[in-house]
């Protein structure tokens, strides 16, 4: 995990390092980004609610980002209904696959399509120990969004085991 941490910021600082342009201005900007999500059940498994905080560098057509995200995951152990709690830190990027204008009430309205990958891990004492992998696509306009992904959290905690499933999730852009 500190090595994934350690190439994740050495990307964003080599994005920061390339995205002057002339006149001394920057074509990237920073953000910050919140996210709720839920999941599909796989084998009695459940990601119940996901929240997610993104830090990274917006540009035209590729973002990275460093995220630090908190699950609720439900389960069933020995018959009984439980939950686990897990905090995950990591990173990703995201690619703009389209830009799209409309014109609505006199205004421009930009939308733009997305896909995101990320991959994550446990940090802390917690209840769900795992390594997260999450590929999806999103819409995002007026600094809002909605997406669709699948997400592979891999178990490193012996009563609970591997989840695979779709993720539903809706954000802000600040």
């Amino acid at each position: 995990m500190k090595k994934f941490l350690l190439i994740a910021v050495a990307l964003m600082v080599t994005v920061c390092a390339n995205a002057q342009v002339k006149g001394g201005t920057y074509k990237s900007k920073l953000y910050l980004e919140g996210e709720i999500s839920t999941g599909t059940r796989y084998k009695g498994l459940q990601q119940a609610v996901n929240g997610a905080i993104d830090l990274g560098l917006m540009s035209k057509k590729i973002y990275p980002y460093i995220r630090y995200e908190s699950s609720l995951m439900l389960y069933k152990h020995d018959g009984q209904k439980t939950y686990g709690n897990t905090y995950n830190l990591g990173g990703g990027f995201g690619i703009v696959l389209s830009d799209v204008t409309f014109p609505v009430n006199n205004a421009q309205r930009r939308t733009t399509s997305e896909f995101t990958m990320n991959l994550t891990s446990s940090i802390g004492g917690h209840d769900y120990k795992n390594t997260s992998l999450y590929a999806g696509f999103r819409i995002r306009t007026q600094g809002c969004f909605v997406g669709l992904g699948y997400r592979h959290m891999r178990s490193r905690h012996t009563p609970i085991h591997d989840y695979r499933g779709f993720i539903v999730n809706i954000g802000l852009t600040l």
